[in-house]
């Protein structure tokens, strides 16, 4: 996917009214990610700063959304509950909260540590709204990212549309809602936004990386998401991208989730570059065959990749004509 592609399709997001449900989706993806049955987004009241509004909500009664609640959303947190205060301008704004219905659920460091992440897209998202800053004037961002990356990363671009289709293929006979396909559609191309920022010394190497270098190729998907996270209107898609080289077993990384609190265009991506990876030649080995990329994406299903989706991408290679994006 080049750059005039990538700002295309960034921009078929907004005529399509996709930024309307933005903070509602990273509500959603809070949810999903902390494992818990309830999630908020609160954002200041500016008349009244003893209040705060309930921008978006995942698991609450929909008349709640819109409503201002008279708590301190920067202070909450007890047995079940969490919460993530974003800021600017050196006062807090809001807070991304979440809440367990599962009597002494206590969140552990780690998951707090990604609760701050997401609080922080959360900021990001909430800021642009307030600030005026809308999508269709910042939707070129994309476009030059997907240039940059292609010039670092000729690899990525020239297999990104396959990519693309595979992945499509495989959501759509997942039955995913519209919104998740139209962020898995702009997350797949550029799942490696990241590498722009690795050194050429790291990224180009011809031999096996050090244990300092493979740290610094390992970051890639925590600069690329903040890369995306600076763009009006696709924050979602910069989570997905954060979280696109974690594993099902919790040895990914760069936040160690398991399970189905990845994302689940963060799997999709994760199987599907897999094997498009194995069955592309490659400047230091040859492709191997369909037959045998998806025996070795069987034999780490359960380990490093969710088994419903390799399920899935292999009905889609036996069907060619599902890989039309």
């Amino acid at each position: 996917m080049n750059g005039l592609e990538a700002e295309a399709l960034a921009a078929a997001l907004v005529e399509q009214g996709y930024v309307g449900i933005v903070l509602a989706r990273l509500a959603k993806q809070a949810s999903e990610v902390l494992g818990t049955e309830r999630s908020s987004i609160l954002v200041r009241d500016r008349e009244d700063r003893r209040l705060t509004i309930v921008a978006a909500s995942n698991g609450l009664d929909d008349e709640m959304v819109g409503s201002r609640v008279p708590h301190r959303a920067e202070r909450l947190e007890s047995v079940g509950d969490a919460a993530a205060s974003f800021r600017w301008g050196g006062a807090v704004r809001g807070a991304l909260c979440v809440r367990s219905t599962v009597p002494k659920r206590r969140f552990t460091t780690r998951e707090l540590d990604v609760l701050t992440t997401l609080g922080a897209v959360t900021g990001a998202a909430v800021r642009h709204a307030q600030a005026g800053n809308g999508p269709t004037r910042e939707v070129g961002r994309i476009g030059q990212f997907a240039e940059m990356l292609s010039e670092r990363d000729p690899y990525t671009a020239e297999h990104s549309d396959g990519l693309v289709e595979m992945a499509c293929a495989v959501a759509r006979s997942l039955d995913v809602e519209p919104a998740e396909l139209a962020e898995l559609r702009l997350a797949a191309p550029l799942h490696d936004l990241g590498k722009i920022r690795v050194p050429s010394s790291v990224l180009l190497k011809p031999g096996p990386l050090n244990a300092r270098e493979r740290a610094v190729i390992n970051h890639h998907p925590v600069w690329g998401a903040e890369l995306l996270a600076c763009v009006p209107g696709v924050e979602v898609v910069a989570s997905i991208v954060r979280f696109h080289h974690e594993r099902w077993d919790g040895s990914g990384y760069p936040d160690g989730l398991t399970g189905e609190r990845i994302p689940l265009s963060s799997r999709i991506i994760a199987v599907c570059d897999a094997y498009h990876a194995m069955t592309s030649d490659r400047p230091y080995r040859r492709a191997i065959s369909a037959a045998q990329a998806l025996g070795e994406l069987r034999a780490n299903a359960g380990t490093q990749f969710d088994p419903r989706i390799v399920d899935a991408l292999e009905t889609a290679v036996a069907q060619p004509a599902s890989l039309v994006a």
